[in-house]
């Protein structure tokens, strides 16, 4: 009879005896209409079971509190952790590739896009191969719990970086036909486009109008021309857009290009295309954007509810709801505000404190 009483117990979930934390926020931003004034967060394991106004029911115990709580930010294309791991000089060709298998969570950069409240990011192959390979959905709880979608969209890449001198293809006509050759021997769906050139944009569209209209575009700075907003109208381009985040460097057109395609009836998700030391560059562009004209409320959408939509994550990440993963951020203000003292992040109901100073 131990015996049974002890393998029952083995059985049951570890989840089943971890205590339920309690978050209170005097605002609690959901992404889904208005805050909470005031609301707390009920966690169950990595996830959230319930948020509801007024405070936790007596005699719980509080985890966490704060002025504001707001839901984790996401970047849309990244290399965040993988520095010169994620594409091959010798070969154009790597669709078989994935993102993760060149992330090192033990990268220190990784607990710095934390702390300044970057709770996801979507993993790319790198811009240097036509078919670079399959990207992930990194959600970084610790160095052994980070994946949480694994071989998420295969990127294709138009970028000038995939025509190197010393390999084939040394053109984009050349690049057009490796790709059509190798998709004739093997049929695959393209999921993104990667360009970095207003003369490759035109090609994706051919593309994605070979798919049947499947595939959303990925663009760079240097892909943006003034005639962008029209051609997407022309092209009848509803997906989402993925777009660089400006910085200082920026040009007046690419940091005008967010409102003016907000304005055209697009949506899009920002993304930082990099490994930045600079763990701020994601909030400084979206920043950046608002002051040449985006709207605060698309600004803040896209990075979290669009990134989410965009890769078909919105049951896990990209807002607060019972059900989805407990991926936020504890402030003293509103994050976008870059007065804003992050106190800490949540990831997968973990906590994880903030040793940054605000800008």
């Amino acid at each position: 009879m131990r015996l049974v009483n002890l393998l029952l117990f083995l059985w049951i979930p570890a989840s089943l005896f971890a205590q339920d934390l309690f978050i209170q926020g005097e605002r609690v931003f959901t992404g889904q209409g208005d805050p909470i004034c005031p609301g707390y967060l009920r966690i169950q394991g990595e996830r959230i079971v319930e948020i509801l106004p007024g405070k936790p029911p007596e005699g719980s115990v509080l985890t966490a509190s704060a002025k504001v709580i707001f839901p984790g930010f996401i970047d849309a294309h990244c290399f965040i952790g993988c520095a010169g791991n994620l594409e091959e000089d010798v070969f154009v060709m790597t669709p078989q590739f994935r993102a993760e298998d060149g992330y090192n969570p033990y990268d220190p950069e990784i607990q710095q896009k934390l702390e300044h409240g970057i709770t996801s990011f979507f993993l790319a192959p790198g811009d240097g191969n036509i078919l670079s390979g399959r990207m992930a959905l990194i959600c970084p709880a610790s160095p052994q719990n980070y994946l949480l979608r694994s071989e998420l969209a295969l990127k294709c890449s138009f970028s000038r970086q995939t025509l190197l001198p010393y390999r084939n293809p040394t053109s984009l006509m050349g690049a057009t036909y490796e790709l059509a050759s190798t998709l004739k021997k093997n049929p695959l769906l393209l999921d993104l486009f990667l360009c970095d050139h207003p003369t490759q944009v035109p090609l994706a569209f051919q593309w994605i109008r070979q798919q049947g209209g499947k595939g959303m575009l990925s663009l760079k700075e240097g892909a943006y021309s003034k005639e962008l907003p029209e051609l997407l109208k022309e092209q009848h381009y509803t997906q989402f857009l993925i777009l660089q985040v400006p910085d200082w460097n920026s040009s007046q057109l690419a940091l005008q290009m967010p409102a003016r395609l907000q304005k055209a009836g697009f949506r899009f998700a920002f993304a930082s295309h990099h490994s930045s030391a600079n763990p701020k560059d994601l909030l400084l562009g979206v920043n950046l954007a608002i002051h040449y004209g985006l709207n605060p409320s698309t600004a803040l959408k896209a990075i979290t509810q669009y990134p989410a939509l965009l890769f078909q994550a919105e049951k896990d990440i990209g807002s607060l709801a019972p059900g989805t993963l407990a991926n936020f951020i504890l402030a003293d203000d509103l994050p976008l505000n870059l007065s804003a003292h992050i106190q800490c992040v949540f990831v997968k109901g973990k906590k994880i404190d903030s040793q940054f100073p605000p800008f």
